[in-house]
């Protein structure tokens, strides 16, 4: 026989009557009773529930968030990179260095040009500066040439100028000139010539130099009027009745000048000191008419 606690009972006939309906009350009460939990317990559980849902914030997809971020963060790095491009301020380029800057004319011109020569090769810049002489320009005018090597390199300083042109003046003139000279090109009637333009720093013995210039430093080297022959017009003229010919002296708007003259008298080369401060040379007396009258009515600073 099995123990008596093991034997199950027949479930009791239900109560006659009508069943009891079930509902959420009967449910609530047979939960509390089951459970042993009081209705204020099962009220305040009921509140917490339904706040926690009220302030249960959404789900947030953060990945997209930062998709977007680093897209925007692109475009923006692309778009001001590209601007500074645009600008030419590209990266690892730095500051552009700063362009050459010609010696300022010493007087008003028309026109500036710009003349590039080869370095080492004097023909070059002789060959460039009779060029220009050779343009049409306006009668009367005076066009500035702004000489320097190719490329970007610096513009020629008096010194370097004349060490390009091959002259070879005494080392005294070389050595009282300044850095800054001009060279202008007059146009005018009979034809176009140069005029060379250097400051002296001391007038004394710029002066002394320029006279032993003229006679080819004593007789060892070129004379003055030799190392400016590409620009002399020596048409009819025979070279050889020239060597035995000396500068004389001549004045010009009332400014102190030394003259090369042939035989005959034709003027050939001239020079002409301004205000014991600048040494205007060139072969024609009507372009350094002109040049010194433009000094004396604006005399450059």
């Amino acid at each position: 026989m099995p123990p008596e606690e093991n034997i199950k009972l027949p479930n009791p006939p239900p109560p006659p009557g009508i069943p009891k309906i079930r509902t959420f009350k009967t449910d609530a009460e047979i939960y509390m009773h089951e459970n042993q939990v009081s209705r204020l317990e099962m009220s305040t559980k009921n509140y917490v529930s339904q706040t926690a849902a009220r302030w249960k914030l959404p789900e947030v997809n953060y990945k997209i968030y930062a998709y977007i971020l680093g897209a925007v963060i692109l475009l923006g790095g692309a778009g001001y990179f590209g601007y500074q491009i645009y600008l030419g301020n590209t990266p690892g380029n730095g500051p552009e260095p700063a362009k050459p800057v010609a010696y300022p004319s010493f007087l008003q011109a028309e026109s500036e040009t710009e003349l590039s020569f080869t370095k080492g090769d004097s023909g070059s810049l002789t060959n460039a500066i009779k060029r220009t002489m050779g343009q049409q320009f306006k009668y009367g005018s005076v066009n500035y040439l702004k000489i320097r090597p190719g490329g970007s390199s610096p513009y020629s300083s008096s010194n370097e100028f004349i060490k390009t042109m091959a002259w070879n003046p005494p080392d005294a003139f070389l050595a009282h000139i300044e850095p800054a000279f001009n060279v202008f090109i007059v146009y005018q009637s009979l034809f176009n010539a140069p005029v060379f333009v250097f400051r002296t720093k001391n007038f004394s013995g710029s002066y002394a130099a320029l006279l032993e210039w003229e006679t080819g430093n004593g007789g060892r080297g070129s004379t003055l009027w030799q190392d400016l022959k590409p620009f002399i017009d020596l048409k009819n003229i025979d070279p050889a009745s020239l060597y035995q010919k000396i500068f004389e002296d001549d004045l010009i708007k009332n400014n102190d000048a030394r003259a090369f003259r042939t035989p005959n008298g034709k003027l050939l080369l001239e020079y002409v000191f301004f205000s014991k401060k600048y040494i205007i040379i060139s072969p024609s007396r009507e372009a350094l008419d002109l040049v010194l009258g433009r000094f004396i009515a604006l005399p450059p600073q």
